[in-house]
């Protein structure tokens, strides 16, 4: 779930011409409030294991899941 928010924002938003920065505030505001509230929580969580992985690791290179916990 990485980056969820960015794809749907994209496809929802993609080819439009808003004219005015206002237009466009209002058009993300919209597309994100429509994200259903576990999305975000599932996205927290996974970017919270993220970071204590990088943590865990020192700052060194790891791939994927591989490194434990």
């Amino acid at each position: 779930m990485r980056l969820l928010f960015v794809p749907k924002l994209k496809f929802h938003l993609k080819g439009c011409h808003f004219g005015k920065v206002e237009n466009i505030e209002k058009a993300v505001t919209e597309q994100l409030k429509a994200i259903p509230v576990g999305d975000y929580q599932r996205c927290y969580e996974e970017w919270e294991q993220r970071l204590r992985r990088c943590v865990a690791s020192q700052g060194n290179y790891y791939e994927g899941d591989k490194l434990d916990l």
